[in-house]
C-alpha cells in the first residue's frame, strides 16, 4: 500500500487532478507531490480543503491523512527484540 492511498483514490474517483489541486490549494506542484510523498506534511487547513474537494467527510481524516501517510492496517510491525536469559553453569 502506498502513501496516501485512500485520498489520492478519492480525489480521482471526484476528477480531481493534480493541477487542479495545486490551484484550489494555492501551492506548487512541487510542494504537493513531496507532502504527499513524505516528504513534509499539509496543513491541517490543507488537509480539511483535500478532504472536501474529494467528497471526504471530516470524520474521516484519519483515514484520509493517517499517521506517517500509511493506514495502520498496512503498516508493518515491528520485530521484537527477545532477550533470553542463559544460567551461567558452574563446574
Amino acid at each position: 500500500m502506498k502513501r496516501h492511498d485512500y485520498i489520492l483514490n478519492e480525489l480521482k474517483k471526484n476528477d480531481v487532478d493534480r493541477p487542479f489541486l495545486c490551484q484550489q490549494l494555492d501551492r506548487s506542484h512541487s510542494y504537493v507531490s513531496l507532502r504527499f510523498n513524505g516528504k513534509g506534511s499539509f496543513t491541517l487547513e490543507e488537509a480539511y480543503r483535500i478532504m472536501e474537494l474529494a467528497n471526504v467527510p471530516p470524520e474521516n481524516i484519519y483515514r484520509a491523512f493517517p499517521p506517517g501517510g500509511i493506514p495502520a492496517t498496512a503498516r508493518q510491525q515491528k520485530p521484537r527484540l527477545r532477550i533470553v536469559s542463559y544460567e551461567r553453569r558452574r563446574a
